[in-house]
């Protein structure tokens, strides 16, 4: 459907990337681990052609619609016009990145279905799982404001589409989904809770399940891309790739599908930057590079990585896990060992979703927990099959229990900074009985040197006595690591993620060689020690003295 562009002979690139040289740029960064389990998705080809969503979360309130036109030669030697328009409604708006993710996440839900009927059952927890998302109320609503513009959204395309049992170009105007059912997720008693769904339109439902117009796509990449534009690249170059090695597109003409809005090609190349990074760190891209064709264009050539070690076929099956995870739930049922049963081939396939979807820990958790709903619904289940009708209220129970660790967590992070805090008001107090009164005046005088004079007036002897206070624990209590941290941070990271995420953090203690950290939140505190914590410790430990780092969270998350 899409357009193809003519391969020119090898000429002197002005421009390469490649893994040597996005290095340097990974040394910016912060290390970090994925903890995403693999697993391989849908995607729909039109999408991955056509741009559904603006690469903005920002879109201005009054911008309703956006189109894209080009002109291809079909297979008759014809000029054909195309146009793909995307109109949003006047309440929801346009489509945000946001919104592809839960696109994938649906169609992913939808595979499991065998993509039968027209409706996919899904739960929030489900989605926010897939999806990699904190579990959250903030995200909970953020997918169902996303439910709410994919079932108000229009696609208008013209002549996108090709009818070959009527050898006739098609236009059509439709949307993906008619509506969506949401059930307020909670425990309950008794029978098994519903399914929320989410029903494909006529025109979608054909595409996906009947005329299987849809290709692999590697989540466990996709959802670990941190950019919108890194997201939206990696699935329009891997609907291109097919089995070849390398593609090649005219920088502007692949800029109007992606899309980007931009009148030269050097702004369309400043702007692929930092994806073509993530992708090569991602081990996707071997090397990207900038070349004239014969026309005079700019021509941008992919490089990829081969399947075998892109991370894009399907995990290697983990028979010894999945068979544990079957055996695990024979043992729960019948409260005794069962080493020598041998699972079906039907069971260990279903082993293998849970765990490639769930990972281990919470896979055994959810087969029990599915166990132990049937038994309170006096559903007795025999086969480890029985699990799938009870995975909603598994999923609710793991949750609450998630929630409830969440909690305890919250309280445990609460006493800790209070004994922290009350010991460096201890060793605090200490020093200031130990100071002598022309030591302490001399650093009541470099607090006032260093207020605005718009701190003084009413309550400035308090903020006086505060600045003493900081700089006396600066200067002999050794908080002066903190700053000095903060500023190679402050190097190291993109100033948005360094103020948005570093910049709330406060240096609460110092027990021993140990930093006592304080984050806003506890979503803030993860994503600390998920992705930063090992660069906090390599720089603590490159200090006159070695440190290590405690992260402790304020409040629970938001």
């Amino acid at each position: 459907m899409g357009s193809g562009w003519s391969k020119t002979p090898r000429e002197p690139p002005y421009t390469t990337l490649d893994n040597n040289s996005v290095q340097r740029m990974k040394e910016q960064k912060s290390p970090s681990t994925s903890i995403i389990p693999a697993f391989i998705g849908k995607d729909e080809m039109n999408l991955a052609e056509y741009p559904f969503s603006l690469l903005t979360h920002r879109i201005p309130p009054n911008r309703k619609t956006y189109s894209l036109t080009q002109h291809i030669i079909d297979s008759q030697g014809r000029t054909v016009k195309q146009t793909w328009s995307v109109l949003g409604s006047d309440k929801y708006g346009l489509p945000t990145p946001y919104d592809d993710d839960v696109i994938l996440a649906l169609l992913y839900c939808y595979k499991d279905q065998n993509f039968q009927g027209r409706k996919i059952h899904f739960t929030l927890y489900r989605l926010c799982h897939i999806m990699q998302k904190t579990l959250s109320k903030r995200e909970y609503d953020r997918i169902r404001e996303s439910l709410n513009r994919l079932t108000s959204t229009t696609i208008a395309a013209t002549n996108c589409f090709y009818d070959n049992a009527a050898k006739s170009w098609v236009s059509e105007t439709f949307h993906l989904f008619d509506r969506y059912k949401l059930y307020q997720e909670q425990k309950r008693q008794g029978s098994p809770l519903p399914l929320s769904f989410i029903e494909l339109s006529e025109v979608f439902a054909r595409s996906v399940a009947i005329a299987n117009y849809i290709k692999d796509l590697d989540l466990k990449t996709y959802y670990s891309l941190e950019l919108p534009i890194s997201k939206r690249l990696f699935r329009y170059l891997d609907k291109n790739r097919y089995n070849k090695s390398r593609y090649e597109e005219a920088v502007m003409k692949m800029a109007q599908k992606l899309p980007l809005n931009y009148t030269y090609p050097s702004q369309v190349k400043q702007k692929l930057m930092r994806a073509h990074a993530e992708l090569l760190e991602k081990h996707y891209l071997t090397q990207v590079l900038y070349r004239f064709t014969q026309q005079g264009e700019v021509k941008v050539i992919y490089e990829f990585v081969e399947r075998e070690t892109a991370g894009e076929r399907k995990p290697q099956r983990d028979m010894p896990t999945a068979r544990h995870l079957v055996l695990d739930f024979y043992n729960c049922l019948t409260g005794r060992p069962i080493l020598s049963y041998v699972p079906t081939a039907t069971e260990l396939a279903l082993a293998e979703e849970y765990l490639t979807t769930y990972g281990p820990e919470r896979a055994t958790a959810l087969v029990r927990h599915a166990l132990e709903a049937a038994r309170g619904a006096s559903f007795p289940i025999q086969k480890f099959g029985g699990t799938k009708h009870f995975l909603p209220q598994a999923l609710a129970a793991w949750e609450k229990q998630t929630e409830q660790e969440a909690a305890r967590e919250v309280e445990r992070d609460a006493r800790e900074l209070e004994k922290y805090r009350r010991q460096t008001q201890e060793q605090l107090a200490q020093m200031l009985e130990a100071l002598p009164s022309a030591v302490l005046e001399a650093f009541e005088n470099k607090a006032k040197a260093q207020l605005s004079l718009q701190e003084y007036g009413f309550g400035s002897h308090f903020l006086v006595k505060l600045k003493r206070d900081e700089l006396i624990l600066h200067e002999h209590l050794g908080f002066s690591i903190w700053p000095q941290l903060m500023a190679q941070l402050s190097d190291r990271l993109e100033a948005d993620l360094f103020v948005e995420t570093i910049q709330p953090c406060q240096l609460e203690g110092i027990e021993g060689n140990t930093l006592i950290i304080s984050a806003p939140d506890q979503k803030r505190k993860k994503q600390l020690v998920q992705h930063y914590l090992v660069l906090l410790e390599e720089l603590a430990r490159g200090q006159k003295k070695d440190y290590h780092i405690r992260i402790l969270a304020r409040g629970k998350s938001a």
